[in-house]
């Protein structure tokens, strides 16, 4: 089973998201505690990580106070936003809690990651 990972700043986003996608891909979800469709969001990413064959999730609060940067990199205006990393690189992403599309990540994710 794959965990959840946290990141609290730039250095950790470079590794664990950038580097990280290289060989893996990476479910990146901008959130809030306060935010309901975020806690929603993530409760459904807790379940499905535990059948994941090798990609990963990684989670970035942005009331943290060293990720402002990350989240204007990414240009989130509104959460939970969510961002799909392969090869390095960020190739989709969508705002709000939106179970097709999670499921359309995560598969693509799980194809890429066999």
């Amino acid at each position: 089973m794959t965990e959840i990972v946290y990141v609290k700043n730039k250095d950790e986003f470079k590794e664990k998201v950038l580097e990280k996608s290289k060989t893996s891909p990476v479910i990146l979800d901008f959130y809030a505690d306060w935010c309901p469709p975020c806690r929603k969001l993530g409760e459904t990413l807790t379940e499905k990580v535990k059948s994941s064959n090798g990609w990963t999730v990684v989670k970035v609060n942005v009331d943290d106070e060293d990720v402002g940067e990350i989240a204007e990199d990414h240009e989130v205006q509104g959460i939970p936003a969510v961002f799909y990393y392969e090869g390095g690189e960020k190739k989709d992403n969508f705002v709000g809690f939106n179970a097709a599309k999670l499921d359309e990540f995560i598969n693509k994710a799980a194809s890429a990651g066999k």
